[in-house]
């Protein structure tokens, strides 16, 4: 649960890389408690083999966050036709005067951007390659220094098929 009130500006960055047998079920919640707060929760998720994620998120704004803007995004691209991602987002309004949205997006690579990798001289693993790499840097951009990004990038791009 992240919990944001007074005014405050918070957002939440989550990775999930999944492979072999792999399942992760999350569940998430991001609480406006009170004055006009801003959160972001966002969590992207690459699928591969058999692996599993099952992420429930809520973005909540309660009476007293009147102002509050709040929004949720998860983001699942898989790998294998095995791979299997549920994202299921929900809002929970008890505010007047409020922004509050959510957006999900799972499936897996696009077979028009690999083909169009292919037309410029990629082989198709190196087009799968470029496409989950930048499928991850949408992500990784948001974060607030460089350090930050190179120590995430080490970390995910060791786990990758």
């Amino acid at each position: 649960t992240l919990s944001v009130d007074d005014d405050a500006r918070v957002e939440l960055l989550g990775f999930v890389v999944g492979r072999d047998k792999g399942s992760l079920t999350l569940t998430l919640t991001e609480e406006h408690v009170r004055g006009a707060s801003w959160g972001r929760t966002t969590v992207y998720g690459l699928l591969s083999d058999s692996a599993a994620l099952d992420l429930r998120a809520l973005v909540s704004i309660r009476p007293a966050a009147n102002g509050s803007d709040g929004l949720f995004e998860g983001r699942a691209m898989l790998l294998s036709r095995q791979a299997r991602a549920c994202i299921v987002p929900s809002l929970e309004i008890e505010a007047r005067d409020v922004q509050a949205t959510h957006r999900t997006a799972v499936g897996p690579i696009d077979p028009e951007q690999a083909f169009y990798c292919e037309t410029r001289g990629c082989t198709l693993e190196e087009a799968r390659t470029l496409l989950t790499h930048g499928f991850f840097e949408q992500l990784l951009c948001r974060l607030p220094n460089t350090s930050q990004r190179d120590m995430v990038r080490a970390e995910w791009q060791a786990l990758l098929p």
